[in-house]
């Protein structure tokens, strides 16, 4: 939330952050945006370009979210993640049904016509939104997801895209996820959110029959997720 954003905001309404993440300005040339990679990121996406390894635009068939879905998965494993990112295939596909195929994009890195890599983003006029992304972890040393990632690039501002916001890390810290992505140069701003409470009476007696359920079942209380009455 900008400051604009944060005066539109109306009583009974909390403003939290949430964590910083990064967004990649695509308005500067294409020499200034190659500067601001970090050099370890710049060696590796040109030695997968050496390496052969070549970033295709597809159109999103069934077919690509099957390969997408059992890549995602088995990177989901390969880092530990929790249950919460484990998706279904049609979350995936339903990206596409839902936004519609000008407003989603999948790319995939292929090394000798094996899918390596790829990533789905979101974009709209403006804005390119990096939203998931997997590899084959046997193929990683080939450097294809950094290459990827600047391909993105590149695509979002031959179409006048003007930001890339790559988000943040899988925690609130400087996590590898973090680090990796500022690693490409992008700027770090903070991500918020806010919470509305229409009916205070309302909300604050579901809290209250949620925490005494969850007291009687013995389950853990978030007391910092909202609302409150769905933790």
């Amino acid at each position: 939330l900008g400051d604009y954003q944060k005066k539109l905001i109306t009583r009974n309404t909390e403003v939290k952050f949430r964590k910083k993440i990064i967004n990649i300005d695509l308005i500067p040339n294409l020499s200034y945006i190659w500067s601001r990679v970090e050099e370890r990121q710049r060696k590796a996406i040109l030695s997968a370009r050496k390496k052969g390894i070549k970033i295709e635009k597809v159109v999103g068939n069934e077919a690509d979210f099957l390969e997408f879905h059992r890549q995602y998965i088995n990177t989901m494993e390969d880092v530990g993640a929790t249950e919460f990112w484990y998706f279904p295939k049609s979350y995936f596909s339903n990206c596409f049904k839902c936004l519609g195929r000008k407003k989603v994009i999948i790319l995939k890195a292929i090394d000798n016509d094996k899918v390596i890599a790829s990533a789905i983003h979101l974009y709209s006029k403006n804005n390119l939104y990096y939203h998931f992304s997997c590899s084959i972890r046997e193929e990683r040393k080939k450097n294809a997801m950094p290459l990827l990632l600047f391909e993105s690039i590149l695509w979002a501002k031959s179409i006048g895209i003007k930001n890339f916001h790559m988000g943040g890390g899988t925690t609130e810290g400087e996590d590898d996820l973090f680090t990796f992505k500022r690693s490409f140069g992008g700027q770090e701003i903070s991500s918020y959110f806010y919470c509305r409470k229409f009916n205070n009476e309302i909300y604050d007696k579901l809290s209250e029959e949620r925490i005494i359920s969850n007291l009687q079942e013995e389950v853990k209380v978030d007391k910092n997720y909202f609302p409150l009455y769905r933790a």
